[in-house]
C-alpha cells in the first residue's frame, strides 16, 4: 500500500511560497497537511491557495496538533534555525530548511548532532541561483 508523505509548513513568506510550497503542492506522492505562521490572515489566504487544510500559529502548537507528519519544511529566517530546528528535530521529524544553517559553528554541529542521534533527516537547501 502507497501512502503519501504527510508535509508541515513552517513560514510562508516569499520564499516559501514562490519556491517550495508551489513546487511541493505538485508532487503527487507528498500531501502538505498544516501551516505554522504567525500572520494568520497570510496563513489562511496561503492555505487557501494551495488547499492546505489546517493553520496554526506557530510551529510548536502545530508539532503538538499533527503528529502524524512525517517531515517539515521550515522556511523562515536562518537566526531562528537554532531554536526551531531543534524543536522539530525533538519532535522526531524529518526536516528541510533554507540555507544557511545558522550564524554560528557550534550550533550547526549541535542541530546536525540531534539530527543523527534522533536517526532523521536535516536537509539544508542550497541552491545556486543566477
Amino acid at each position: 500500500m502507497h501512502t503519501k508523505v504527510k508535509i508541515g509548513f513552517v513560514g510562508c513568506g516569499a520564499m516559501g511560497q514562490t519556491a517550495h510550497l508551489a513546487n511541493f503542492a505538485t508532487i503527487p506522492d507528498c500531501e502538505i497537511v498544516a501551516l505554522a505562521e504567525g500572520r494568520r490572515k497570510t496563513a489562511e489566504l496561503v492555505a487557501q491557495r494551495y488547499g492546505i487544510p489546517r493553520v496554526y500559529p506557530n510551529h510548536r502548537a502545530m508539532l503538538e496538533s499533527e503528529p502524524d507528519i512525517d517531515a517539515v519544511v521550515a522556511i523562515m529566517g536562518y537566526w531562528l534555525h537554532p531554536s526551531v530546528v531543534t524543536d522539530i528535530l525533538n519532535a522526531g521529524k524529518h526536516l528541510m530548511t533554507e540555507k544557511p544553517i545558522c550564524l554560528r559553528l557550534d550550533n550547526a554541529k549541535k542541530m546536525a548532532a540531534l539530527a543523527e542521534e534522533k536517526g532523521l533527516i536535516y536537509m539544508v537547501g542550497y541552491m545556486k541561483r543566477s
